[in-house]
């Protein structure tokens, strides 16, 4: 969305394993976030429906007003240089995705260059975009 408010993205890693631990070690670095599988959804809910899959979650560093673009170059960035290690722990993913949230006080438009989109095509990754609009805008 041009102008976007507020925008953070992730490189999210689901299984079926107990644990997604190993994402980590395999790509040489702590997560974000981890849950397991079987935990609850919502951690102030232990009543509420359990994990289906362990999930591992790497967060971009950058502001929530830096471009969607230079979050997911960041992650992108991220994953290339370990692309081996990456291709290697495909086998045990469930799914790979770079999740992205927009919020966005008023109308706009949300575009990725061409090639950026080809190098997340290439690694086989998803991309989801969360999208919050204010509609009193």
């Amino acid at each position: 969305m041009s102008p976007v408010g507020q925008t953070c993205a992730s490189l999210r890693c689901a299984t079926r394993e107990p644990s997604a631990a190993f994402v980590g070690d395999a790509l040489q670095c702590e997560p974000t976030r981890l849950y397991a599988l079987g935990e609850p959804t919502h951690s102030r809910r232990p009543s509420s429906k359990p994990r289906e899959e362990s999930l591992w979650i790497l967060e971009s560093p950058l502001a929530a007003d830096a471009p969607l673009e230079a979050h997911l170059e960041h992650l992108l960035a991220f994953v290339e240089r370990r692309a081996d290690a990456f291709d290697a722990l495909r086998s045990r993913l469930v799914h790979a995705d770079f999740f992205c949230l927009v919020g966005s006080g008023n109308q706009g438009s949300l575009n990725f260059a061409p090639e950026l989109l080809a190098r997340i095509a290439a690694r086989h990754i998803e991309l989801a975009l969360d999208l919050y609009l204010d509609p009193s805008d």
